[in-house]
């Protein structure tokens, strides 16, 4: 949590005992000029965020009792439990909610390279199969990270719209609750011009239905260390995909149902328990071997390999005609992923 949160749960835990035997009478007008500078001071520099209302609201009521001259726990058993209730609702959600979606730091980079970004869109003429649209064509976005040159560029949000989203959407959460993320302080910067010279390639793929630009702290890393990445978003598998007309495509969980279905999950099981009881090392690589070849994990592997191979193509029509121009080095390109997208 940041300081002038940590103060306001503070406040908010400690006054009510306070109040109880300490009503403030002669100094009242102080305490609460006390308590709202800091919550303006708070709204100024650090920000407003959702995960602290219910400290607000803590907050606020105190303060109606102070300027009421009122104890917050009145005598008798009855008004004690009722005010010890609402403290409770208050104050666990309060102190839980920062603490479990905080305002996180990012590591500084350590190469010698300020790091820059910029969106690119690739469209095929291949058949999008996820959808059921059969006019639909395969499109993705790629992030590229980069060596840059800082004039006055500002620094990007954390996480675009679409990975936002898809985050939110993926554990059932409503749709605004990543939008604090603009509060974390990252170190790249929007649509910088590229550093001088020439950078080798290295293309990024992410888990499945994961936040494709998620690995943040990895990637401003490895660009301020002298490389171009290429973080491709496999769009549909993804988390969520933000194009550039502000459409938004989010994991496609009518097409993971038929796929993902209960012949794979038996598929996967008689594997394990075959790896299990192999008794020797081919017996455990002809086990291995068979399930990478049939499981659905092995049509997403083809899939993305495509994706993977149209950014390589098209590496040299970046080369000349794109904001990398003169700054790619195709005689070096490597290929990285998390999870699925390392296979």
């Amino acid at each position: 949590m940041r300081p002038l949160e940590i103060i306001l749960l503070l406040l908010a835990t400690i006054l009510p005992f306070i109040l109880s035997v300490n009503l403030f009478q002669k100094n009242k007008k102080v305490l609460l000029n006390a308590i709202l500078g800091v919550i303006i001071i708070h709204f100024i520099f650090e920000g407003y965020r959702w995960q602290m209302i219910p400290a607000y609201i803590m907050i606020s009521l105190l303060m109606l009792f102070i300027w009421n001259e009122l104890r917050f726990f009145k005598p008798g058993v009855i008004k004690t439990v009722v005010m010890l209730f609402v403290s409770i609702i208050l104050l666990i959600p309060g102190w839980a909610l920062p603490i479990i979606l905080p305002v996180f730091t990012l590591p500084t980079p350590s190469g010698e390279y300020s790091v820059g970004s910029q969106y690119l869109a690739v469209k095929t003429d291949q058949d999008e199969i996820i959808t059921e649209d059969p006019d639909d064509k395969r499109q993705f976005m790629v992030k590229v990270w980069y060596p840059a040159g800082i004039e006055n560029e500002q620094k990007e949000h954390y996480l675009d719209e679409g990975n936002r989203l898809g985050f939110s959407r993926k554990y059932g959460l409503p749709d605004f609750t990543m939008n604090y993320l603009d509060y974390v302080d990252t170190h790249t910067y929007e649509n910088p011009e590229v550093a001088q010279g020439d950078f080798p390639v290295l293309i990024f793929s992410h888990g499945y239905h994961s936040d494709a630009y998620g690995y943040y702290t990895l990637l401003e890393e490895i660009a301020s260390n002298g490389f171009i990445i290429f973080n491709i978003n496999h769009t549909y598998e993804s988390g969520g995909s933000l194009f550039p007309d502000g459409d938004i495509k989010l994991y496609d969980y009518v097409y993971s149902e038929k796929t993902i279905n209960q012949e794979m999950a038996e598929m996967a099981w008689n594997a394990s328990q075959d790896y299990k009881n192999a008794t020797n090392e081919e017996e455990r690589f002809n086990v291995a071997d068979a399930i990478i070849r049939d499981y659905i994990a092995a049509d997403i592997t083809e899939r993305w390999s495509i994706d993977i191979s149209t950014v390589i193509d098209q590496l040299e029509t970046w080369k000349t005609a794109s904001f990398l121009k003169n700054h790619i080095d195709i005689s070096q390109i490597g290929v990285f992923g998390h999870s699925q997208g390392g296979a």
